[in-house]
C-alpha cells in the first residue's frame, strides 16, 4: 500500500498537490496485483482512504468503491440480472437497460456510489417527472416510479456486495409518490367499437386472433404462445401455460407473466373463431409452394405457418383500429375491454383474476376498483329496491 504525490506541472505552478492510493490486492490466479483507490486533495484524506481500503481488503470486499460510479453500478446490476434468467427475462433486462440509459446514467452515471446523496436524488426524482417522454408528455407516474426502483435495486445489490453502507433512495424525503394503480387508464370498448373492430378486421387475417383477445383477456405474447394442443374443442377450454417474449433479435416461448399455468373455458364465439383459424391454416398449407410451409403447431400463424410475434400482431391491431376509427389503438385494450365485460356481467374478482391470468384478486381489485364500484351500485340498487318492496308488504 502506497501514496504517491502527483506531480504535474499544474500542480507545480500552484504549489499544491494531489495523493494517489495504491493498494497491493491478490488478482487473478492469485497473483499480486495493484489497483489504484483515487486521488486526493490532501494527505489526511489519501491517508483515510488508505485505512479504509486496508480494512476493506482485509475483509475480502471490494476495494475500489471510492472511485466505483453509479453508471459502473448500474452496469454491475445488469450483469448480475443477465446471470440470473429464471427470475429476469430477457425482455426484463432490454426494459431495464433502456430505462438506465434512457433516465438514470445520463443524470447520475457519472457521480462516484459512496458520494451519492438524497438531495441530488430528489433533485433527480423532480426532474425526471418534468421530464418527455417519448409520446411527448411527461412521464408518467408509474413510469417515474419504476426507473426510481430500478435505481434502487441497484443500490441494494451495491449494500449486499458492501460497496456502501446505506441506499439514499430509501430516504423519505428521496421517494416519488407511489402511484396509484385505481381507475387504471386503459381503455375498454364500447359495444359499438366492438362491432366496428370486428368489421373492419374481416378482411384479414387477424379476426380470429383479435376475438380470443376479446373472449378471453388474454394478453398478447399468450395468445402468440397458443399451440394447438392447448385448445381443448370438446371441453370447450384452452390452457394458457406460455407466452412468446419479443426483444431486440430474440424471440422465444417461455412461461406465462406469472409463472403459472391456468385453464379458462371458451365460448361458442370463440370456439367458431377457432374453426375459422384451423381452415385458413389448411388453405394456406395447401397454396404454401412446396418445402415452405412450416407446422408449427402454432395456433396463429403468418401465411407459410410461422408463429406469429408480438411485435406483429400490435402492428396489425393499430392498423385495424385506425380503419375501424375506434378509440384506442393499442391491442392491450382488448385485455381491459374483456375485464370490464366479466364485471359488468356479475363476475367476482377472484374469478376475473382467474381468467386474467392476475396472480392475486387484490391485483385485479386494484386496476378494476371502478368497474367493481360500478357493479356494486347495481347490487345497492337492487337490494334497495327489495327491501322498499318488503317494506311495503309486497
Amino acid at each position: 500500500m502506497s501514496i504517491y504525490k502527483r506531480k504535474s506541472v499544474r500542480a507545480r505552478k500552484n504549489g499544491k498537490h494531489r495523493y494517489t492510493v495504491v493498494v497491493d490486492i491478490q488478482g487473478e490466479g492469485g497473483k499480486r496485483a495493484r489497483k489504484t483507490i483515487g486521488t486526493y486533495g490532501t494527505r489526511d484524506e489519501a491517508e483515510q482512504a488508505e485505512r479504509e481500503a486496508l480494512t476493506a481488503r482485509d475483509k475480502g470486499h471490494n476495494v475500489a468503491t471510492k472511485s466505483l460510479t453509479i453508471g459502473q453500478m448500474m452496469a454491475e446490476y445488469l450483469d448480475y440480472c443477465k446471470s440470473d434468467p429464471e427470475h429476469h427475462t430477457a425482455a426484463t433486462i432490454e426494459t431495464y437497460t433502456l430505462k438506465s440509459k434512457r433516465y438514470i446514467e445520463p443524470k447520475l452515471g457519472s457521480i462516484v456510489l459512496s458520494k451519492l446523496q438524497p438531495a441530488t436524488i430528489a433533485a433527480w426524482r423532480n426532474e425526471l417527472a418534468a421530464t418527455i417522454g417519448r409520446r411527448k408528455k411527461p412521464l408518467s407516474p408509474k413510469t417515474v416510479h419504476n426507473v426510481y426502483g430500478l435505481l434502487h435495486a441497484a443500490l441494494s445489490l451495491a449494500i449486499g456486495l458492501e460497496y456502501i453502507g446505506r441506499n439514499v433512495c430509501d430516504v423519505k424525503a428521496a421517494k416519488p409518490s407511489r402511484p396509484t394503480t385505481s381507475g387504471y387508464a386503459g381503455t375498454a370498448l364500447n359495444d359499438d367499437e366492438v362491432r366496428s373492430l370486428l368489421a373492419a378486421a374481416e378482411p384479414t387475417r387477424w379476426r380470429s386472433f383479435i376475438i380470443l383477445a376479446l373472449a378471453t383477456g388474454a394478453r398478447r405474447g399468450e395468445l402468440c404462445g397458443l399451440s394447438w394442443e392447448d385448445v381443448q374443442v370438446d371441453a370447450r377450454k384452452v390452457r394458457i401455460r406460455r407466452s412468446l417474449s419479443q426483444t431486440k433479435g430474440r424471440i422465444e416461448l417461455k412461461d406465462t407473466k406469472t409463472h403459472r399455468e391456468r385453464v379458462i373455458g371458451l365460448s361458442a364465439w370463440a370456439l367458431d373463431a377457432l374453426h375459422r383459424q384451423r381452415v385458413m391454416q389448411a388453405e394456406e398449407r395447401l397454396r404454401a409452394p412446396v418445402g415452405l410451409y412450416v407446422d408449427s403447431g402454432a395456433v396463429f400463424t403468418n401465411e407459410l405457418g410461422e408463429r406469429v410475434t408480438p411485435m406483429a400482431a400490435t402492428k396489425a391491431f393499430g392498423r385495424i383500429a385506425r380503419v375501424a376509427g375506434i378509440s384506442t389503438q393499442r391491442l392491450h385494450d382488448t385485455r381491459h375491454t374483456a375485464a370490464s365485460h366479466l364485471i359488468a356481467n356479475g363476475s367476482d374478482a377472484v374469478t376475473v383474476a382467474g381468467v386474467l391470468g392476475h396472480e392475486s384478486a387484490t391485483i385485479t381489485l386494484s386496476i378494476y376498483s371502478h368497474a367493481f364500484d360500478d357493479v356494486k351500485h347495481d347490487a345497492t340498487d337492487r337490494l334497495g329496491a327489495r327491501m322498499e318492496r318488503i317494506a311495503a308488504g309486497g
